[in-house]
């Protein structure tokens, strides 16, 4: 799916080579809004305005933005975050830090 991320006046961003501000919309390719929410985060901290999913602007939505439509790369996804449940229930994702292991294996 994809989503259009909006700018405000002052938000201005240089991303893969193109610069992103008021004048245009940014193009996420994402799996849902949360996860598109999650990339313009990543690429522009919380200096943007509006997620919108590209399918659901009708009229002249795109007459305010002169410059059009500009594809941003999405960045990686971050690594799993790692979560003790307990030691009953072990570690839920990614590998144990040494430290931890360090002190598990101490008799």
């Amino acid at each position: 799916m994809r989503f259009i991320i909006t700018f405000g006046q002052v938000h201005t961003h240089r991303v893969a080579g193109h610069t992103l501000d008021a004048d245009c919309v940014a193009l996420i390719d994402a799996q849902d809004e949360k996860d598109a929410r999650r990339v313009a985060f990543a690429l522009f901290d919380d200096k943007w305005h509006h997620c919108y999913p590209e399918n659901a602007l009708a009229g002249d939505f795109m007459g305010y933005f002169p410059r059009g439509k500009i594809e941003v790369p999405v960045p990686p996804a971050p690594a799993p975050e790692i979560r003790n449940l307990g030691y009953a229930n072990g570690w839920v994702t990614g590998r144990i830090p040494e430290s931890v292991r360090k002190c598990r294996d101490t008799p």
